[in-house]
């Protein structure tokens, strides 16, 4: 094949000739730094790359600095002082608006403070603000588990240990019956849940009127013992039911016959 031997050739010459070489400059604005942070603190020598001016080697400034305001946040968390004074630093209402705002990850703080913050610190700080939160609502949030567990226990003993449970599901199969009882239960749990969410907003939204709040916060011990109480109270009156439902005792059935 002559175009395939010529080919060949063309490789060889190739391999044999000098290779081309482009070399290329690369300029990038630098400078270093000098600088003091603190009127204690030492001098250390910062690097500062590119245009924008990214700043390598900055000791965590912000760690000690923020240090008199953590401890006050620490206090108001356990219950030792107000969080008012925990709140005069900048970076300590920037982390109570992130918490409030449903952001509360330590990265989120950080991308506010890229610069003299650690990652440890800055998860202290939103771990000890949503404490702190969580102390200054538990009061609303007692008030509204008893009032909520309560009413929703009401509400069940109502439905089951009743005429009412049976008048309204006449003649149904068990499985219809008993999708219409867990609907009953998941939408107690639910209001009692949401009524829960709304008694905590309300109480930071007074204090913060400036500030957004979001719905989305965990229900915490109190929340967990409401919707617990809730839950056993059903099942004690689906129990003690002068009328048992007619999946439960299909449910028994089955249990007793293996």
């Amino acid at each position: 094949d002559v175009r395939l031997l010529d080919a060949q050739k063309r490789d060889k010459d190739d391999a044999a000739a000098p290779k081309p070489e482009i070399h290329y400059e690369a300029r990038m604005p630098y400078a270093d730094l000098r600088m003091r942070f603190g009127p204690d603190a030492r001098v250390v020598l910062i690097s500062v790359f590119g245009k924008r001016g990214v700043m390598l080697g900055v000791p965590p400034f912000l760690d000690e600095a923020l240090k008199p305001a953590r401890k006050a946040l620490a206090d108001a968390a356990r219950g030792g002082g107000p969080l008012d004074d925990a709140l005069k630093a900048r970076a300590l209402h920037d982390a109570l608006a992130l918490e409030l705002g449903g952001k509360r990850q330590a990265a989120d703080l950080r991308r506010l403070y890229p610069v003299g913050l650690t990652a440890d610190t800055a998860g202290e700080i939103m771990r000890e603000m949503r404490l702190a939160l969580g102390r200054f609502t538990r009061r609303e949030r007692a008030i509204a588990a008893a009032g909520g567990g309560l009413i929703g226990a009401g509400l069940l003993a109502g439905w089951f240990l009743t005429p009412l449970h049976a008048r309204a599901l006449p003649g149904l199969p068990w499985q219809a019956a008993l999708a219409v009882d867990l609907c009953a239960f998941i939408l107690i749990l639910g209001l009692a849940r949401i009524g829960l969410g709304a008694s905590a907003q309300f109480a930071l939204q007074r204090r913060f009127p400036n500030l957004r709040i979001s719905l989305r916060r965990s229900v915490g011990v109190i929340g967990y013992a409401m919707l617990g109480f809730i839950a056993a109270a059903g099942a004690a009156s689906i129990w003690f039911a002068p009328l048992r439902p007619l999946w439960l005792d299909y449910l028994l059935r089955l249990i007793a016959q293996r």
